[in-house]
């Protein structure tokens, strides 16, 4: 059947993202130094960019998504997306920003730093995938 994103988040981060100790490590997320600040905490496409280059790359499709997807019906749609467009799904990186922005950025800003504006990582990201 199958968890949400939901389910998987509150897994990691804490029901809403009120973890009180440290996040679940999934896949070496909270254990990796960010390079862009020195603090420890990645993405979880970092994470795995680190033990499995090619399962990560630049984004080439955007999807909106909700929290309550399932996660493995998300997943079949994806596959049956790229079988109705003729696209290699090994080839296809898709941006949720689930898995690409770095959470710890969002829910415990290092010490002299604020959280990003979403509304603008959102824009930016969009505006660089251009599908």
């Amino acid at each position: 059947k199958g968890g949400s994103f939901s389910d998987l988040g509150d897994f990691i981060w804490g029901p809403h993202g009120k973890r009180k100790d440290l996040p679940v490590d999934f896949l070496g997320h909270a254990t990796l130094t960010d390079p862009a600040d020195g603090v420890q905490g990645v993405s979880l496409c970092q994470a795995i960019r680190s033990t499995s280059p090619d399962y990560v790359g630049d984004a080439n499709l955007f999807v909106s998504w909700v929290w309550r997807y399932n996660i493995r019906e998300f997943v079949e749609a994806l596959f049956a997306y790229c079988t109705a467009q003729e696209l290699n799904p090994a080839k296809t990186f898709v941006w949720v920003c689930f898995f690409c922005n770095n959470q710890r950025k969002w829910l415990r800003p290092a010490p002299g730093s604020v959280s990003p504006d979403g509304v603008a990582v959102f824009g930016q990201n969009l505006t660089k995938i251009k599908r």
